[in-house]
């Protein structure tokens, strides 16, 4: 039986020709590489900053909507909500400029700064609920001729959470439903 050096060790040749022990095949890297992006979904539930409320975080911002407690005045009984960098802030305060993908709605209101975020108070019609329960995408700008966009916030999912805010919040839910379609 013939001998063959290999790296300075002795191996007999018939070891030369047998098949290699089975390798596992490499990880895929290219996909463990790709940061994946986290499912964007609108809840109903506990926010950090505003409490219950249907809401959703699209990267850095939430945008949210929630009921003002009970009032024996009239007045709003619906508010939406924005974290900072969605809105456009001037020295006189503070505005969200909006367009709804997938539907005509636009628009724009003042809002109030809170702590940690802004609210805008209002009703459901004011505030365009509606609108954007048909929409796809809730696009939010600094309100010049050419808007720079702030954010956009998907509007998928958005009904289901706002179907459970109105059943926790009736006073929003005759709002809305007096507001019409």
């Amino acid at each position: 039986m013939a001998t063959v050096l290999a790296l300075g060790l002795a191996v007999p040749a018939s070891a030369q020709t047998a098949a290699p022990p089975a390798a596992k095949p490499p990880m895929a890297t290219s996909q463990a590489a790709k940061p994946t992006q986290p499912t964007v979904a609108w809840t109903y539930g506990q926010h950090p900053l505003w409490g219950m409320s249907a809401w959703v975080t699209a990267g850095d911002h939430s945008v949210g909507m929630r009921c003002l407690p009970p009032s024996n005045q009239p007045g709003p009984v619906f508010a939406m909500l924005f974290t900072p960098g969605l809105v456009q802030t001037t020295p006189n305060g503070a505005s969200i400029n909006y367009k709804l993908t997938g539907t005509r709605g636009e628009g724009g209101y003042t809002v109030d700064k809170k702590s940690g975020y802004f609210e805008g108070e209002g009703s459901t019609c004011g505030l365009s609920v509606h609108e954007m329960l048909k929409g796809k995408t809730l696009v939010l700008d600094d309100g010049a001729e050419k808007p720079k966009v702030l954010g956009r916030v998907p509007l998928s999912g958005a009904k289901a959470a706002v179907q459970k805010l109105m059943a926790a919040c009736p006073a929003m839910k005759r709002d809305f439903e007096s507001c019409g379609d």
